[in-house]
């Protein structure tokens, strides 16, 4: 059963939504252009485990662009690529990168990013925004910050839902989730007056 979090309102429908089941969520099966690796022997902390001193190796590679990953563990486990400052529950727990040119060939041919390719340092700062993000969002779902939404008719009855949506630690966490169930909901009440007014024509 999943553990519902929130309600609202929308157009005497419900929206609830909920924590999601999370091994069908982790952010680390989908396509990412970093590697996490790490070396603890006691914890899943990324992509895969490999020795210390091979970590430090893939730092000193020229063609390689990395941030370093910390690990606070302590009730759970949460990943940052900035230290905790707890120094009895955290630690630095080994780093996330992606190699320069096969970044670069994955990019050719798209409209983005919208700068040269040929720019090493624009394309280092964007390699590195993305690098951020994929610790932020597989932080957030070892956290079990994952969750999903399921809309309900006036009559109680589940309609349509989504789920897999990792919600960062904001005021408004659930508004994406919201305004998807939100245009589902608007959808199908659409649907249903089209229906109605096909099967009686007089009330168009």
């Amino acid at each position: 059963m999943n553990d519902f979090v929130h309600s609202e309102p929308h157009s005497g429908w419900t929206i609830e939504i909920y924590v999601d089941d999370l091994e069908e969520s982790d952010p680390r099966t989908h396509d990412n252009f970093g590697t996490i690796v790490y070396s603890s022997t006691r914890y899943v902390l990324g992509d895969r485990r490999m020795p210390a001193d091979d970590i430090e190796a893939l730092t000193r590679d020229e063609r390689v662009v990395w941030l370093p990953v910390y690990a606070y563990i302590h009730s759970g486990t949460c990943l940052s690529t900035t230290p905790f400052g707890d120094r009895f529950d955290s630690g630095r727990s080994g780093i996330i990168y992606a190699d320069r040119d096969a970044v670069v060939a994955e990019l050719s041919g798209y409209p983005e990013p919208s700068f040269d390719l040929n720019d090493q340092a624009a394309l280092d700062a964007w390699i590195t925004d993305r690098l951020r993000d994929e610790v932020r969002w597989f932080s957030l779902y070892l956290e079990g910050e994952v969750y999903g939404w399921r809309a309900l008719d006036p009559d109680g009855s589940e309609i349509d839902g989504c789920s897999g949506f990792l919600c960062d630690h904001v005021p408004d966490r659930y508004a994406d989730l919201i305004a998807d169930a939100k245009g589902s909901i608007d959808a199908e009440i659409r649907r249903r007056w089209r229906a109605m007014e096909q099967e009686n024509p007089t009330w168009r």
